[in-house]
């Protein structure tokens, strides 16, 4: 039977738009009168998702903003604030959403299919009385819930603002990664790592807010030096039972970064003192060098994406060996500044850098274990918007959370993307 060469074409771009449909999804999450932002989600055993992060109104009069919205976060008539409130979102496995509560500011969510239970890792602004001085600070906050969204928070109370950025359970015990600004140079900003070990079976009640469960300390430990700046703490990596970071400082004055590598293992925080050199010389010693990304496998190898600040020009992906031996160095070229891009290592042994593309829309650059590069996928989705959390769901299924807030557009996506 021979076949009309019209049928065969059509066919042919019917399978093709459907392969190019499957390769990327995207799901928005947006209310009418609000900014939303969407920092983590995970999955449980059935595939209902749970998505953890912050909104708030950017619409003064209550007929302007979701009703649905108004109701669960109390935000009734008028209203001139630009408060913060967190906020939970469960979905079904095609990200339709079936319920949203009300909570504190998720940053990380991690879910345990023995006990099905989620632990959300968040912060809350609290109001800090020490000493003779009063004053408002972020704390960080251990969350519990099941799928019936019912919450039960646990507090770290510190006499300073310490953020949340990071968290690990083990076994009954939590270990939570924070940005700390307890420290000031002569009235100068500067803020340190700080690592805080807790049980969620041993707290107490609080004498003036008995209502409020305040976790005991089991240990707590800080970066030693006094850097200038406001802190950026990368993504934590658990290898070995033991947990590596880094962080940058930026002083606003000099316009010159501090990076350090560290390695916390339980009880005790090292250095690794030839890290400073080792991502200064990877951008040929510039003062001001920031650290996109870091990763260290299994094997032991730490892999790097760092730029020189202020600059459009290229960034640069090196991989070390446990000793900061470099074992491979490359400069991509870029076309848009970095301040924003990020990577991850697959699975597979891939990589795959997001970065902004010659159309001005974010991409997904993917590299090969020897860091060739194999293909470039484009997101669609404008260099305004700014991403969060990028991940790998399974084998070559990526995830990565865009939002944009400002004055003339807010929106808040998640994508899923098939780099197969």
């Amino acid at each position: 039977m021979k076949i009309n060469s019209s049928i065969l074409f059509l066919l042919f771009f019917i399978l093709f738009s459907s392969k190019i449909k499957s390769q990327i999804v995207t799901h928005s999450f947006n209310f009418k009168g609000y900014s939303t932002i969407i920092n983590d989600f995970t999955s449980d055993e059935n595939g209902s998702h749970l998505l953890v992060g912050e909104i708030h109104s950017t619409k003064i009069e209550e007929e302007n903003r979701d009703s649905t919205i108004n109701r669960i976060f109390n935000i009734i008539g008028t209203t001139y604030n630009d408060d913060k409130y967190g906020i939970l979102i469960l979905t079904d496995k095609n990200f339709k959403i079936l319920k949203i509560r009300n909570s504190f500011i998720g940053k990380k969510i991690i879910y345990d299919s023995k006990t099905r239970e989620f632990t959300i890792g968040a912060q809350f602004f609290d109001y800090i009385k020490v000493g003779a001085k009063s004053f408002s600070a972020w704390q960080p906050i251990i969350v519990k819930t099941k799928i019936d969204l019912y919450t039960k928070s646990f507090f770290v109370s510190k006499p300073y603002s310490c953020i949340l950025t990071d968290f690990f359970i083990e076994k009954d015990e939590v270990i939570i990664f924070t940005r700390s600004d307890n420290t000031f140079l002569d009235d100068v900003f500067s803020e340190k790592a700080e690592v805080i070990k807790v049980s969620l079976r041993k707290f107490h009640t609080d004498s003036l807010k008995p209502w409020i469960h305040l976790l005991d300390e089991k240990f707590s430990i800080q970066t030693p030096y006094d850097d200038i700046g406001r802190l950026d703490l990368s993504n934590v990596q658990k290898v070995n039972n033991s947990y590596y970071f880094t962080s940058s400082n930026l002083n606003q004055s000099t316009l010159q970064t501090k990076n350090h590598l560290y390695r916390f293992d339980g009880d005790s925080l090292h250095e690794y003192p030839e890290f400073e050199d080792y991502i200064s010389y990877q951008t040929a010693f510039a003062r001001w060098t920031n650290i996109n990304e870091f990763f260290l496998s299994e094997s032991q190898e730490f892999n790097f994406l760092t730029h020189v600040g202020a600059s459009d020009k290229a960034m640069y992906f090196s991989k070390s060996n446990a000793y900061l031996d470099s074992k491979k160095a490359i400069e991509i070229p870029l076309l848009d500044y970095a301040d924003f891009n990020k990577m991850i290592p697959l699975q597979n042994g891939n990589y795959l850098i997001l970065s902004v593309n010659e159309s001005e829309n974010w991409s997904y650059n993917l590299y090969n274990s020897k860091i060739e590069f194999l293909k470039k996928i484009d997101t669609k989705i404008s260099s305004d918007y700014y991403p969060t959390k990028f991940s790998e769901l399974a084998n070559n299924l990526i995830s990565c959370s865009f939002y944009i807030d400002n004055l003339k557009n807010k929106d808040c996506l998640v994508q899923l993307i098939d780099v197969n």
